[in-house]
Order: C-alpha cells, then sequence, then structure tokens
C-alpha cells in the first residue's frame, strides 16, 4: 500500500541509537524518594522501599562525605601551594636586595666593572617601580575602602530619611 510506505514510524529501536551513555550515572535511573524517606509508594514491597531506602541513605552519605573530604584535600593543597609560592618570592625578593646591597657596597668601594654598573641600574629601576607599584596598590585600597564607607553612609542616610518620612506619615495619620 502507498499510504503505510510514507507512514511514519514513531518508535525508536535500540539499534538505532547512535547516542550510547558512557556517563555510570545514567546506568541506574534515579528515583524519587517519597516524603524524604518517610512515605512508600503504593503497589511495591514495603521491605523492599526500607531496603532501597537504607541503601539510598548510605550511598547519599558516603557521596557527600567524599565531596568534603575532596574539598579539604584540595584547599590544603592549594595552601600548600599558595604558601610555597610566597615563599619562594620572598627567597627572591631576599636575593635580590643582597645582590643589590653587594653592588651598592662595590660602587661605593669604586669596585665596580661595567657589566656590574649596568646590573646595579636595572636592579634599582626595577624596585622604584616595584615600589611604586606597591604604591598605587595602597591607594586602590584606599579609595575603595573609602568609597566604600561613602555606600554605607549614603544607605544609612537613606535609611534614615525613609524611616522618619513613615514617621511622619503616621503621626500625620493620627493627627
Amino acid at each position: 500500500k502507498p499510504s503505510e510506505k510514507f507512514k511514519f514510524n514513531f518508535a525508536w529501536g535500540a539499534e538505532e541509537d547512535t547516542s550510547p551513555d558512557t556517563n555510570p550515572l545514567y546506568d541506574k535511573p534515579y528515583e524519587a524518594q517519597l516524603l524524604f524517606g518517610r512515605g512508600f509508594r503504593a503497589g511495591v514491597d514495603s521491605r523492599e522501599q526500607i531496603q532501597k531506602q537504607i541503601d539510598y541513605e548510605e550511598i547519599s552519605k558516603d557521596w557527600g562525605e567524599k565531596i568534603v573530604e575532596k574539598a579539604r584535600e584540595d584547599k590544603r593543597r592549594r595552601e600548600k601551594e599558595l604558601a610555597k609560592e610566597q615563599r619562594e618570592r620572598e627567597e627572591r625578593l631576599l636575593a635580590r636586595r643582597h645582590r643589590l646591597k653587594q653592588l651598592m657596597k662595590l660602587r661605593d668601594a669604586g669596585k665596580l666593572d661595567e657589566e656590574e654598573a649596568k646590573e646595579l641600574d636595572d636592579m634599582l629601576e626595577e624596585e622604584a617601580e616595584r615600589r611604586e607599584a606597591e604604591a598605587r596598590e595602597k591607594e586602590r585600597e584606599r579609595e575603595d575602602r573609602d568609597r566604600d564607607r561613602e555606600d554605607r553612609d549614603r544607605d544609612r542616610d537613606r535609611d534614615r530619611d525613609r524611616d522618619r518620612a513613615r514617621d511622619r506619615d503616621i503621626d500625620r495619620g493620627r493627627a
């Protein structure tokens, strides 16, 4: 028949599926926990439901503990990394300052060669740039603090004015 030839088949065969799920999360579908584990589904053995609920709670507890432990481990690892980076930064700074002092002593004694003079000039220039950057950062922090203080003051004044207006309106209504 021609009508069967053009009839659309809505059935989906498993062999036609081109995207199998590789994620284990989708291997076992989620089952709703009625009333947070306090209810039962009609038509299903209640003992089986209780056992499933116990299993679910154990899995959830283990999963939650694993997430918390992983977060703690990540935090400890990051703190160690930050501490190591800070130590290395401080060691580099101390080494640079030590070298800078050596070069300045050589300059004061008149024993500075051309290469060391260039190194000293570069180090003094970098030190000046670093101090300028620190000063800019401190200024930026001060401006942020001032802006925050102004915002708090403005919010406080706005709330006070609103409360006064409300109190005035209440007093007028009573008078």
